[in-house]
């Protein structure tokens, strides 16, 4: 089965929320190209959980590099970030 990893983020302000939030909608696709799905929900007003699932864990720790510089282009506005990691038991659409 599938590998993810969700990520709490807590931005210095709204408006540092706001940046990243269009920031990551419009770029999420191409600068995560092996992510098999991707959800970014808006937990509060400085707060986010970000969901993402790829084939592999392999898949999902080649993507690290393209994450770490995302969120150090961002460094000045995020308070702090915490990530877990695990494998996907349960993942459905309808």
């Amino acid at each position: 089965m599938s590998y993810g990893r969700v990520t709490t983020v807590e931005f210095n302000s709204e408006q540092d929320a706001e940046e990243l939030k269009v920031h990551y909608r419009e770029n999420a696709s191409a600068t995560f190209p092996d992510a098999e799905m991707m959800i970014s929900i808006q937990t509060g007003l400085t707060t986010a959980i970000a969901v993402s699932i790829y084939p592999t864990k392999e898949a999902l720790d080649a993507s690290n590099e393209a994450r770490d510089a995302m969120l150090e282009g961002y460094k000045a506005s995020i308070k702090s970030v915490e990530t877990l990691e695990g494998d996907v038991n349960l993942a459905f659409t309808r």
